[in-house]
């Protein structure tokens, strides 16, 4: 199922990604990062939160 993202004003300051962490996806163009709860029957936007200059995000795998 699809939820609406609106863009960032500033996509691709970092690498774009999608990770999933339990109930909840992580999803970046590189200018905001959109954490969506998917527990539910609907994905449902928990908060956005926009990257200052600089700053980059890295999905990192913590496996056994």
């Amino acid at each position: 199922q699809r939820l609406p993202l609106t863009p960032s004003k500033t996509p691709l300051m970092s690498p774009p990604f999608i990770e999933r962490a339990g109930s909840r996806l992580y999803a970046s163009d590189g200018g905001n990062l959109w954490i969506i709860d998917i527990s539910g029957p609907e994905p449902r936007l928990v908060d956005t939160l926009p990257f200052r200059y600089g700053l980059h995000l890295v999905p990192v795998s913590h496996r056994p």
